[in-house]
């Protein structure tokens, strides 16, 4: 049995990151759309009146909910894509020193034969 080659466990690795950056940078474009719907209910809502001004809140409300609804997804995504990195590194190294100490005992005991 024999473990990826270094760089197959890189790819792994840089494939968690690649995701957990991408989710990262989607956090951080919510967040700025975010505060351009704000910034748009806080210039707009002064000019609503009657039945348009609560259906324009109601819009605004949902999209808020909507919006700490992904955003939520988006963080529970990183960490769990976080806590699957260590682990699958822990398990990657453990098994790259597991057939490096058997490799080193065979050369070891092939050299005291």
């Amino acid at each position: 049995m024999s473990t990826p080659p270094d760089g197959l466990q890189q790819s792994s690795t840089q494939t968690y990151s690649n995701a957990i950056e991408n989710l990262e940078g989607t956090q951080q474009s919510l967040l700025g759309i975010r505060n351009e719907v704000l910034t748009g209910q806080s210039t707009l809502a002064p000019n609503y009146q009657g039945a348009d001004g609560q259906a324009f809140q109601r819009c605004i409300n949902e999209w808020l909910e909507a919006h700490s609804f992904v955003s939520k997804k988006c963080q529970e995504l990183v960490e769990v894509l976080t806590s699957s990195m260590i682990t699958h590194n822990a398990a990657n190294t453990e098994a790259t020193e597991a057939v490096q100490a058997r490799v080193n005992t065979a050369i070891f005991d092939e050299i005291v034969r």
